[in-house]
């Protein structure tokens, strides 16, 4: 068993960091002498827990594969945002070595929560984005406006807006669904990855970490394909007329939408409409500049700036309600240290836990979860 051990990690050492990487370089790397690593790795002694948890993460790889040489059954399953490369025309695969760290930070905040808790039936996500949007639309004709909530409430899938993510990504873990968005002042490109991510869950098409890339340039289309017939639906488009829409009336239906002015390019290419000559001239413009010439927007809300209002929200960290609150719930029982809720409220550890730990009262953990919905951390 030893020796298998030994054996894995001295592959995942080559893989990860090449022939010129030591173990030595892994000894010290770990904190433990080379002597007691090499023993260990050659089956002349036990690998104490602590050390393999240390092997494990500096590898990058599961500590379950390293013990057993198997997929940890209960390891996130994920998909991502591929970088399309123009002139090879393909997506380029991803590096998951470089972003394992935010899949496993959101990963292990979503299984210290509700690793104990049975596992929820999910709900079908369908196969049609059509379907999709139907439902979508039930539940609120502008779902686009407030498109993280829509999907939690239709679908059960979470979205997530962190810094550490440095691209979008669908993440199953603990039988829960999340959509990680970085945070970004553009609302339009993180409508459509949310709307992409939900085209990977409805395929079905999510991965281990430790395995090898399964999304593909065809998965990528289909799933690009599916955010743009669940944004801007084939049957609308080709049902407004273009050769003669005024430019507040296209304006005002861009703002809607919740799309990029080069997004609706495409998609008019795509479709074969060739709208008329102002449009093309505002389809060439930044989303923003195009909204901020010729949006007319409500008169009763004129005293704020609605374009800013949604760049601010669209670039505000985010993490779902029912996550934050079983993080509360356990650090006020003594069951999780608040580390993780510190991270996700950008606050100070210690000072949770001086809010959140045993007391005579019980906290008001509804009040606490009120401000931090207004932007407010609630202090001890």
């Amino acid at each position: 068993m030893a020796n298998a051990i030994g054996d894995r990690i001295r592959a995942r050492m080559r893989e990860a960091y090449g022939e010129s990487f030591t173990q030595s370089d892994l000894a010290d790397s770990v904190r433990m002498t080379p002597d007691a690593l090499s023993r260990a790795l050659n089956g002349q002694r036990q690998f104490a827990t602590l050390e393999l948890v240390r092997v494990a993460n500096f590898l990058q790889t599961s500590l379950h594969w390293l013990a057993t040489g198997e997929v940890d059954p209960a390891a996130a399953k994920v998909a991502a945002r591929h970088t399309y490369d123009v002139a090879a025309r393909r997506h380029e695969s991803i590096d998951w070595s470089a972003e394992r760290t935010a899949i496993e930070t959101v990963s292990t905040a979503y299984t210290q929560a509700f690793r104990s808790e049975p596992e929820r039936p999910q709900v079908e996500i369908p196969s049609s984005a059509q379907d999709a949007r139907k439902l979508l639309l039930e539940f609120d004709q502008d779902f686009v406006r407030q498109f993280a909530e829509s999907v939690e409430a239709v679908f059960g899938v979470e979205v997530v807006r962190v810094q550490e993510a440095s691209r979008p990504y669908s993440i199953e873990v603990v039988g829960r669904r999340v959509v990680v968005v970085p945070p970004h002042v553009n609302w339009f490109y993180q409508n459509f990855s949310i709307a992409h991510e939900l085209g990977h869950f409805s395929s079905g098409n999510l991965e281990p970490i430790e395995e090898e890339p399964l999304a593909s340039t065809e998965s990528e289309r289909a799933s690009n394909a599916y955010a743009a017939e669940l944004l801007l639906p084939r049957e609308d488009m080709t049902a407004l007329n273009w050769s003669a829409m005024p430019l507040t009336d296209f304006a005002d239906r861009l703002w809607r939408w919740g799309v990029s002015t080069d997004f609706v390019k495409r998609r008019l290419a795509n479709l074969g409409i060739v709208p008329h000559e102002e449009i093309r001239e505002v389809l060439n413009m930044s989303t923003q500049k195009a909204l901020r010439r010729h949006l007319v927007l409500d008169e009763s809300t004129m005293w704020v700036d609605e374009i800013t209002d949604r760049m601010d929200r669209a670039n505000t960290r985010r993490f779902p309600k029912g996550l934050i609150r079983a993080h509360m719930e356990a650090a006020a029982e003594g069951r999780l240290r608040p580390t993780y809720l510190a991270w996700m409220l950008e606050t100070d550890a210690l000072e949770l836990e001086r809010e959140l730990g045993p007391a005579d009262e019980k906290p008001d953990l509804d009040w606490m979860l009120d401000e931090i919905e207004r932007g407010v951390h609630p202090n001890p």
